[in-house]
């Protein structure tokens, strides 16, 4: 089952703690964190997330993060099992769309959660 979402993008500074900062902020704001991705390139730190309640968490982190924003993102369900993840990306790719970003975390054992990111979000979640 795949639909459309928004993560929050969140740049900032990179520094030892940052990460421990901005997960206190939604920690205090009682906000859950269903799935992440970060890396950190030439001094700057990037965070992708999807969170219970996107709109209080850009609020929430706010004041520790240099710049905030949604986009919108393909949410899809599949199993926890080997192959789930190639008949996604085959069914997005033979249609010739552009995946620019990809992440998963498990919702279970039987299910994982992924997010994409691509150039035509609408039409890979109709083929989806």
């Amino acid at each position: 089952m795949a639909s459309l979402r928004k993560q929050i993008v969140a740049d900032m500074h990179d520094e030892p703690g940052k990460l421990s900062e901005l997960t206190d902020r939604l920690k205090f704001a009682g906000l859950n964190i269903t799935a992440i991705c970060g890396w950190s390139i030439q001094g700057r730190g990037h965070v992708m997330f999807i969170t219970d309640d996107n709109e209080k968490a850009c609020h929430a982190i706010q004041p520790v993060v240099d710049a905030v924003r949604e986009e919108e993102v393909i949410c899809v369900t599949v199993p926890n099992q080997p192959g789930a993840l190639s008949a996604v990306a085959h069914k997005i790719g033979d249609m010739g769309i552009f995946i620019n970003s990809i992440y998963a975390a498990p919702d279970d054992e039987a299910e994982s959660l992924i997010v994409i990111s691509t150039d035509n979000n609408a039409r890979a979640v109709e083929l989806l």
